[in-house]
């Protein structure tokens, strides 16, 4: 009978509080300690696209800088699909001129 009354108790902690416990630690606290670094990292990113996105020129405007609009810095398609490498191995192919 004690070994039952023990069991329901231990079943009662694990549910009640150490789930209660994890769920605040991971939910809340967690996210508040690191959210000031993700912050930073974000608008350090976006910076860097926004740089990478545009072009200086000789003309002084109000950002000293415009939008490239014909010309992509980033290909994707260059580095995430396989088939943009076989069609550069391949340029003959029909296949590889569709996709170039």
């Amino acid at each position: 009978r004690d070994y039952l009354y023990a069991c329901i108790a231990q079943m009662l902690i694990e549910v009640f509080v150490n789930e209660s416990i994890e769920c605040l630690w991971m939910n809340f606290f967690v996210p508040t300690l690191v959210s000031s670094e993700v912050q930073s990292a974000n608008s350090i990113i976006i910076d860097t696209v926004n740089h990478l996105c545009k072009v200086h020129d000789g003309n002084d405007d109000d950002t000293g800088s415009k939008v490239v609009a014909s010309k992509h810095l980033v290909n994707a398609p260059d580095y995430l699909f396989v088939s943009t490498n076989v069609a550069k191995a391949y340029p003959t192919l029909m296949e590889s001129i569709i996709i170039q």
